[in-house]
């Protein structure tokens, strides 16, 4: 099967949309979770990647 070759605006505007096709799905599931551990909602929780801290996981190594 062949890729089809789209213009770039177009590639452009199907990436903003998948991007707040995500956006918003993770924002109300991270608030269903922390609410059902009655944790208050922070807006760090979806900026983990910011974090510098080192947080060791299997995948790491």
């Amino acid at each position: 099967m062949s890729a089809i070759a789209l213009p770039r605006p177009l590639i452009a505007q199907a990436r903003d949309l998948l991007d707040r096709g995500q956006v918003e799905p993770a924002l109300a599931t991270a608030r269903r979770r922390l609410g059902h551990l009655d944790l208050p909602f922070e807006p760090a929780c979806l900026r983990f990647h910011e974090n510098r801290r080192y947080a060791p996981t299997p995948s790491y190594a």
